[in-house]
């Protein structure tokens, strides 16, 4: 038990202060049925007695009536009902007399403990007559109480010692410790607890052959250096060690903690004060070192219940079971010594709460503390510290959310993307209902570069058309145009206003899928150069009728196809004839990946600039680069 090295006066606390944090405490020792259900068996299992007393009843009560008159806290003892005699408990058969039973070890080992007890005792009533200081009271509970696993059980290193091992540190700072609720600047901070004793788990090293071999098991894993240590520096930032030396312990250097910072989770502290001062006329004074020493307790009781809070909650728990989630404190106010619970309720606050208290001017008192101290070590081993060991696995199992560093230097926690935003490999597969097919490329006939440009785009009115079938003949064509005129009229299914693409309908796509041979056959027919000017007009602008009577709407083109000729099927314009008997060819440009035939910008030209070959070439060229950036050309080849 090695003091702490760092030279730290402890904080002043008030009761008012505690309360404004929303920490009380009831000093009053509380009978069992006044408790909550789950805290009720706690204090059966740490105040039950562990043997039967050999002596008889009246050498108790012998001391009992002395204590009456001249002990401290006397008329608080017998007013809360506290544990001062073998009788206050359920003792029926709680001693063992040499008449009925005769000697036996288990009797000869209590007798040795009793007079033990008696020469403790002996130096509490020492202690209190001389007004003893605060360190003279250490001394003596460190000897007779408060003592390391080794110096109770010996220098063990074995499988079931590493699991049961507990740590006492004195005067420890808790230098880790921070306030996890809202700071109000009106109300002072909570200072660092500081108890004058700490009991804790320890932090197993496992570098040490002994540990190192035990590592397979999780109850020894859960609480080693370097799993804790994780622990500290991930994203959660779990806090398991009072102090900060895991937080800058480095698993690649060489240096070793010292073993003030080797303790995790502490379960129990003791806060130590002087007696009660006596006046010449045998009265005490209050002892205002009383009320501190609780709230001292308080402060460091309910900072231990917030590290376990944190892991509890980091490990997503959802059982309802609270009994890990509680800390014991001792208070001994010179030989006045009482055993407190710290717990949260459900109004969200951590009460304390004095369940047992003895006095040590009575043998019988120290033989209970003893007991109490034993039985407390067990159930936290046995109740407490499987449960710590079970959420760190749930932690360590846990993956750490990611973050992101914003502009300002905060650390935000990366949430969920939409499904939106997943790249489209992940995206799930989603078709709208109205989403119009699309027409399948094998059933486009594949087409030479085109060499004219058309004669306007109009980016809003501009919509386009798949090619329609190419087996039908002209008289079925002219039908279909005259319904496709009134289905316009009727039905905008098909059709979308302020310049959006119109496609094709289902029948049409089976159309389309039905002369795939054909289809086939016409490529073969344009790669050897036949029909080329009628294979360009399949396809067509198509401007949306516009709102306005004044705005007449175009006339849409169609095309039939046979295997020995092709014909235009409204081709009445006199200039259009004229043109083709010139020889001048078509061109055909791709727009958002569809396909449609243009005006003949070159015929005009030539009507327009006479058949100088140079001026039409100039004029197709300029044409072409004021379109470039928004018409890009394909080949025919796909």
């Amino acid at each position: 038990m090695t003091p702490n090295s760092e030279k730290t006066s402890k904080p002043k606390l008030t009761r008012r202060l505690l309360e404004e944090k929303k920490v009380f405490f009831v000093e009053d020792v509380c009978k069992s049925e006044d408790l909550l259900d789950w805290i009720q068996p706690i204090r059966e299992q740490l105040v039950r007695p562990r043997r039967p007393l050999p002596r008889e009843r009246r050498e108790f009560s012998e001391e009992l009536t002395v204590f009456r008159k001249s002990g401290q806290d006397r008329d608080e003892a017998l007013r809360d009902s506290w544990s001062v005699s073998p009788f206050d408990v359920d003792m029926a058969a709680a001693f063992r007399t040499t008449k009925r039973f005769g000697k036996d070890s288990v009797a000869e080992q209590t007798d040795t403990e009793l007079d033990e007890c008696e020469n403790i005792k002996n130096e509490a009533e020492d202690l209190r007559e001389r007004n003893s200081t605060e360190a003279g009271w250490v001394t003596l509970l460190t000897k007779a109480f408060f003592k390391t696993f080794h110096e109770v059980h010996g220098k063990s290193y074995s499988y079931a010692d590493i699991l049961r091992q507990w740590e006492v540190q004195k005067d420890l700072l808790w230098n880790e410790f921070s306030e996890s609720e809202a700071r109000n600047p009106e109300i002072p901070n909570r200072t660092a607890p500081k108890p004058d004793f700490t009991y804790a788990f320890p932090i197993i090293d496992t570098t040490i052959k002994t540990a190192a071999k035990y590592l397979s098991d999780p109850r020894v894993e859960n609480f080693s250096l370097p799993v804790l240590h994780a622990l500290r520096r991930k994203e959660g930032n779990l806090l398991s060690a009072p102090t900060t030396g895991l937080q800058q312990w480095a698993p690649k250097g060489r240096s070793k903690l010292d073993a003030a910072h080797m303790i995790c989770f502490p379960w129990a502290i003791v806060e130590v004060k002087r007696n009660k001062k006596m006046t010449q006329c045998g009265t005490r004074f209050k002892n205002s070192g009383a009320v501190f020493c609780y709230c001292q307790a308080a402060n460091a009781s309910a900072a231990a219940l917030t590290l376990r809070e944190q892991l509890a909650s980091q490990s997503n728990d959802s059982s309802p079971i609270n009994e890990a989630l509680a800390i014991f404190a001792l208070t001994c106010v010179g030989p006045s010594v009482k055993l407190w619970i710290t717990y949260r309720t459900q109004e969200k606050t951590i009460a304390m709460q004095c369940i047992w208290a003895t006095s040590l001017e009575l043998t019988w008192g120290v033989l209970a503390l003893r007991m109490v101290i034993k039985n407390m070590r067990e159930w936290v081993f046995d109740r407490v510290k499987p449960e710590i060991s079970r959420w760190i696995r749930m932690v360590r199992a846990r993956p750490s959310p990611q973050t992101l560093l914003t502009p300002g230097g905060d650390m935000i926690r990366r949430t969920r993307r939409a499904v939106s935003c997943d790249p489209s490999d992940d995206r799930p597969d989603f078709t709208p209902q109205d989403s119009p097919s699309s027409v399948r490329r094998s059933n486009v006939a594949p087409l030479h570069r085109g060499k004219t440009a058309p004669e306007r785009i109009s980016r809003q009115g501009a919509t386009y058309r798949t090619p329609i079938d190419l087996t039908r003949n002209e008289s079925e064509d002219e039908t279909c145009v005259e319904e496709e005129e009134e289905s316009e009229e009727s039905d905008d299914g098909n059709k979308i206003d302020n310049g959006n693409a119109t496609y094709t309908t289902q029948s049409e796509e089976d159309d389309d899928e039905s002369t795939e041979d054909s289809a086939s056959d016409l490529g073969s027919q344009v790669e050897s150069g036949e029909d080329l000017d009628a294979l360009l007009e399949m396809s067509e602008i198509w401007y949306p009728p516009q709102k306005g009577p004044e705005i007449k709407r175009r006339q849409k083109k169609k095309v039939s196809w046979n295997e020995d000729h092709c014909s235009h099927a409204h081709r009445t314009d006199s200039e259009e004839q004229e043109g083709d008997s010139n020889g001048d060819e078509d061109t055909e440009y791709y727009i958002e990946e569809r396909r449609y035939s243009f005006h003949r910008q070159e015929r005009r030209a030539r009507r327009s600039l006479g058949n100088d070959e140079s001026t039409v070439k100039n004029a197709k060229s300029k044409t072409d680069r004021a379109l470039r950036p928004h018409i890009r050309r394909r080949s025919s080849r796909f």
